[in-house]
């Protein structure tokens, strides 16, 4: 059986620098950004000193350099989003 965490974690494996993705997280402040995989990240982990919100879970995170103008992004923009708030780009 595939845990809701196992299945994050095996979504940011599957992302790839230079692999064009979208925010399709409506909740989100980035949410239409468009953008290119630089890097994951190991994410900072709840308890951490470096973490704001006290509540993230294990996991890699994704950096992403923004390729369109949004309300709250700007092309050139590098945003980091969880996997479950992206998804590839179609061609």
């Amino acid at each position: 059986m595939l845990t809701f965490k196992k299945f994050y974690e095996m979504k940011s494996l599957d992302a790839h620098p230079g692999d064009e993705v979208e925010n399709i997280n409506k909740d989100c402040e980035h949410y239409g950004v468009k953008g290119v995989i630089k890097r994951t990240e190991k994410r900072k982990e709840k308890r951490s000193d470096k973490v704001d919100n006290k509540h993230n879970v294990p996991g890699r995170d994704l950096v992403i350099r923004v390729t369109n103008n949004t309300k709250n992004a700007k092309e050139g923009d590098e945003i980091t989003k969880s996997a479950e708030q992206i998804e590839p780009i179609k061609k």
